[in-house]
């Protein structure tokens, strides 16, 4: 008799492949990847440091100076966090470091876009409707 190696399409998704005959969309892995960046953009300080380097290219005593003068070591520390979660990358020219976003990170600055453009969309329809 031969025994055959067959999994279950719940087996497949749980190792992190897609089953046979599935439609396309994110491996498990992407998934993985995706949900570890939002959970970098979900603090303020990272949220503005994004924001402020979708308008350009910036060192840490400017990052500093538009935060409203934080200290030093922790906004390098903020952007420590997103240079390894690869959404920012960084220069070195002379005596200073400068950091601009990444692909991923201006993927992820458009979202706070479209998600701030659709609040205040649904801000002006409910004042509209009162």
């Amino acid at each position: 008799m031969i025994a055959l190696n067959v999994k279950s399409p719940q087996t497949a998704v749980r190792d992190g492949r897609k089953p046979d005959g599935a439609g396309a969309g994110p491996s498990l892995s992407d998934i993985h990847q995706i949900v570890t960046r939002l959970r970098l953009v979900t603090a303020p300080s990272r949220q503005k440091i994004l924001l402020l380097l979708a308008s350009g290219e910036h060192n840490v005593g400017d990052i500093c100076e538009e935060l409203g003068n934080p200290s030093q070591p922790a906004v390098s520390h903020q952007l420590s966090l997103l240079r390894h979660g690869r959404l920012i990358e960084c220069q070195r020219r002379g005596r200073n470091v400068f950091y601009r976003l990444t692909e991923s990170g201006q993927s992820v600055a458009r979202a706070y876009e479209v998600l701030g453009n659709s609040r205040a969309c649904a801000r002006n329809g409910m004042a509209a409707h009162q």
